[in-house]
């Protein structure tokens, strides 16, 4: 699996620059104050232990553990889909936790997922996903990500579908509001400058959004990211079914509230 090229700086490696920094400018001075190098040190060391570690956002154990897993499990002479389903939605959710949402586009696509259809999630006793000092329980809960959840219904498929919806609108918003940021970006309503100008993930997070409509049609997640990614990709309101589109007063102010426009570009 290749990690992706360009990817938005996330805290981690912001927080692990600053230490690096903190340790140069330390280093560079003169004369060098002691207590000034051993804060840096310490900072520095601090970086490593959250890295090497469970911590939520910050620790990397996790996502090497389901990797492993996987790797494992996929080189039996016969392995088991479901579990090997199992651990890649586990994987791809960590992956987008570190901003890696191509190499999550990559793990949740492939045979493991086109048999389960409908099948409920597995038992952590009959994956092998026990709780231990050593990994995480795989809890139904936890399945999607935390900006998509609870999951609509107990089962894999539906946590698949949600963390590929989620892996393509990071990746939209990498490939347009960051990569290509413009004054209007990510302000509602959308005008003519925040529509993406490059629009295949946006569009491609829209079908999975009314994919998972199509069997969860209360679901409310999945309409508002339908609606937004055919706003984004230009493909709104004939993108949208009739009874999923918002209606016009969706984005619309009570009161007769000024747009403010993003002026840190003109800075």
């Amino acid at each position: 699996m290749s990690r992706q090229t360009k990817e938005p700086m996330n805290s981690r490696l912001w927080f692990a620059a600053l230490a690096g920094f903190v340790l140069t400018t330390s280093a560079a001075s003169s004369p060098v104050d002691p207590s000034q190098e051993e804060i840096a040190r310490e900072f520095q060391s601090i970086c490593l232990q959250l890295k090497r570690s469970h911590e939520p956002h910050w620790g990397e154990l996790p996502l090497e553990m389901f990797e492993s897993q996987l790797r494992a499990e996929e080189s039996q002479d016969e392995p088991d889909l479901q579990r090997a389903a199992l651990l890649r939605v586990r994987l791809a959710r960590e992956l987008i936790e570190f901003g890696r949402s191509a190499d999550a586009i990559e793990v949740l696509d492939g045979k493991y997922f086109a048999a389960l259809e409908s099948k409920p999630i597995l038992s952590n006793a009959a994956t092998g996903l026990e709780a231990d000092s050593e990994s995480i329980e795989a809890t139904p809960s936890e399945f999607a990500s935390p900006s998509i959840t609870p999951l609509s219904a107990d089962n894999l498929s539906l946590a698949w579908l949600e963390l590929r919806l989620e892996a393509h609108l990071k990746a939209a918003e990498d490939q347009n509001c960051f990569f290509n940021h413009t004054a209007s970006s990510c302000i509602l309503p959308f005008d003519e400058g925040a529509v993406h100008s490059r629009p295949d993930h946006a569009r491609k997070a829209g079908d999975l959004a009314s994919q998972i409509l199509s069997a969860h049609p209360d679901h409310i997640v999945a309409r508002w990211l339908l609606n937004l990614m055919r706003m984004a990709s230009r493909d709104f309101p004939d993108g949208v079914p009739e009874e999923q589109r918002l209606p016009d007063s969706a984005l619309q102010s009570a009161s007769n509230f000024p747009r403010w426009p993003n002026r840190a570009l003109d800075v």
